[in-house]
């Protein structure tokens, strides 16, 4: 890897030529790659809105939500981020109809985020893109590498959650 892009990386990585370092830079580097690819083609989901990562995030988090009502707090939590910064970017999804805000019956200074129906089906259209553009992907791989790659995958996450707890 040369300086230049070592040093685009947000966390640098030392190079002690193990597996563990390769493995390291392969996901900082390619993970958000692929992730900006993946959105300059996704289909427009928020009209007059860039697509990001975290508006997919906000949206994808409020349509699994249970009850279906979500507070700025939990959201913040959630996503990693302050109650500001979330309703900075809940109040751009208002204003395109693609996030409902409810104020709560109980304490007026509490409201709550859920999704609309509208935005549920852009979410649809959405994941059903994102599925199609990753098996294409993946059908350039062999079948049996595939496989061994999903459950590598799962086996380093798995271990990387475990030793975090």
């Amino acid at each position: 890897m040369s300086k230049k892009s070592e040093s685009s990386l947000l966390f640098p990585v030392p190079d002690s030529g193990d597996i563990a370092s390769d493995v390291w830079r392969l996901i900082l580097r390619n993970n958000a790659k692929m992730l900006n690819l993946l959105l300059q083609e996704c289909p427009d989901i928020a009209p007059g809105q860039k697509i990001t990562f975290s508006r997919i995030r906000v949206l994808t988090y409020l349509a699994q939500a249970q009850g279906g009502l979500v507070s700025i707090r939990d959201l913040a939590e959630e996503l990693g981020v302050t109650s500001g910064g979330v309703s900075q970017m809940v109040d751009s999804l208002v204003k395109s109809d693609m996030v409902c805000r409810t104020a709560s019956k109980d304490d007026r200074r509490v409201v709550y985020l859920s999704i609309s129906e509208s935005a549920k089906k852009r979410l649809e259209v959405l994941s059903k893109f994102l599925h199609d553009r990753v098996a294409k992907a993946m059908a350039a791989i062999p079948e049996q590498d595939r496989e061994i790659m999903a459950r590598s995958l799962r086996t380093l996450l798995k271990a990387f959650y475990e030793d975090a707890n």
